[in-house]
């Protein structure tokens, strides 16, 4: 779940142990209410939130479609985002079961640790939180994280890389589901997507025909059509705002 960089809301890179695990940590404390987008990213976010009345501990699945999300004033946020698939090494959930969705964590590592978050606001804390944890429970490698790369370079097809996994393209579209929350091709478009969003922001004088032709669309309309399809907007909607 990708965060639209708006005012009110920043990002932080955990310690580097932990970056092949968790994306990043955004933190938003709102002095007034504000409305973002979560555009579609592959990752799932736990998210600890406090108003002056109670506090939770939520955690968000993956997305397949842009989706609003409300901030609200005198409100603390602090969120979590795994890159996709490496959320297991802390949470044993399915990520299928919580495509656009999200849930409240009655119990887990991360509710346990809620009120010292939320009081102190130190997001090392977070980096201390997981790594004792990854010291009781260090973390196993799966076939799957080995055949990510080729997912996401698009260079080979997803029967192709099934091959590759050893399994039937059925069996292993089944277990990638399993472990990301969206198929193989799903997560594809999502990944190419998030891709040609960074260098149209970053880049703002790059034509968007030759990005679209960067990133492996067919034409610029192409690139369009699944822009709108998963954020709703057009591509040069992300260029003026920058």
């Amino acid at each position: 779940m990708l965060s639209v960089m708006q005012k009110g809301y920043f990002q932080y890179q955990p310690t580097p142990i932990l970056r092949p695990f968790v994306d990043c940590y955004w933190l938003s404390f709102g002095s007034e209410c504000i409305q973002f987008d979560a555009l579609p990213d592959g990752a799932i976010d736990i998210v600890y939130h406090a108003s002056p009345w109670a506090s939770n501990t939520w955690i968000y699945g993956t997305t397949t479609r842009s989706t609003k999300i409300q901030l609200m004033s005198d409100n603390c946020y602090i969120g979590i985002r795994f890159r996709p698939g490496q959320y297991r090494h802390f949470l044993s959930i399915s990520a299928k079961a919580l495509t656009d969705a999200h849930s409240d964590i009655s119990t887990s590592l991360f509710r346990s640790h809620q009120s010292v978050l939320i009081e102190a606001g130190e997001l090392e804390h977070i980096d201390r939180v997981l790594l004792k944890h990854l010291e009781k429970h260090p973390p196993v490698l799966h076939v799957m994280d080995e055949v990510m790369p080729f997912i996401q370079s698009g260079h080979m097809s997803i029967p192709d890389i099934a091959a590759v996994y050893g399994k039937s393209a059925r069996q292993f579209e089944r277990t990638f589901t399993d472990m990301i929350g969206l198929s193989p091709s799903q997560f594809r478009v999502i990944d190419r997507f998030q891709k040609a969003l960074k260098l149209i922001s970053q880049q703002p004088y790059i034509p968007l025909a030759e990005i679209a032709y960067a990133m492996g669309y067919t034409d610029q309309s192409h690139m369009i059509r699944d822009f709108k399809r998963l954020s709703g907007r057009p591509p040069k909607d992300f260029r003026e705002l920058r």
